[in-house]
């Protein structure tokens, strides 16, 4: 019998709205900060608690853009007390978001589900199978209906995924199923977003930065 497949409670509204990002070094907000990576060009945000969880610099972000499927972006660890505000954020526990500093042409998103590193650790490690993508704010009760949803196969490698071919602003991955591996992480070795059949450039940085600790007392 093949492993069961995880439907994740989602909290979405749909209505339309206008995105705002603020930054603060104010210690209550950063305590419920999202996890966020920040190279020339784009912003890649999670659903994350910033400041819970170890895998932040062991398996980050970055790793999601970096062209090697041997490493992956680990889903890093929530206090007990934030997976409702999570989805009531995000719309979901697990989910990221894709922000170019100003809006591109895309067709289409390419992920490569799971840890690619090999077939053992594929299957030791959760695999997302379903998922819906959102341009705009981060809130669900400020949504328009997803862009697109998709169910994705269990198995390793690419996974292509078309959209309405316009300029967005963002994009907005909230992960609604889930298939578990005996270490129940949530993994995604690469992820590209491609336009006319070329992949646009995520992975040319020469530095870039994460949220990542706190300077709380």
């Amino acid at each position: 019998m093949p492993p069961r497949v995880e439907r994740l409670q989602t909290n979405v509204k749909r209505q339309v709205t206008v995105i705002i990002i603020a930054i603060t070094t104010s210690c209550a907000v950063a305590d419920g900060q999202d996890t966020s990576a920040f190279f020339p060009g784009w912003t890649i945000a999670t659903s994350e608690l910033a400041y819970a969880g170890g895998r932040h610099t062991s398996y980050p972000i970055v790793n999601m853009v970096d062209g090697d499927p041997r490493t992956a972006w680990v889903f890093s660890g929530m206090e007990k007390k934030e997976p409702e505000y999570r989805k009531s954020r995000w719309g979901s526990s697990y989910a990221l978001e894709i922000t170019p500093v100003s809006p591109l042409r895309i067709d289409s998103v390419r992920i490569m589900n799971g840890y690619n590193k090999d077939v053992e650790t594929f299957r030791k490690n959760d695999r997302i199978v379903e998922l819906a993508i959102y341009e705009g704010s981060k809130w669900p009760s400020e949504r328009r209906a997803p862009i697109k949803t998709a169910a994705l196969s269990d198995k390793m490698g690419w996974h292509e995924i078309s959209l309405p071919r316009k300029k967005y602003k963002n994009l907005i991955l909230v992960i609604t199923g889930i298939r578990r591996g005996k270490d129940r992480d949530v993994c995604v070795s690469e992820l590209e977003l491609v336009h006319k059949g070329r992949k646009l450039p995520m992975n040319k940085w020469q530095m870039y930065a994460t949220t990542s600790g706190s300077d709380c007392g």
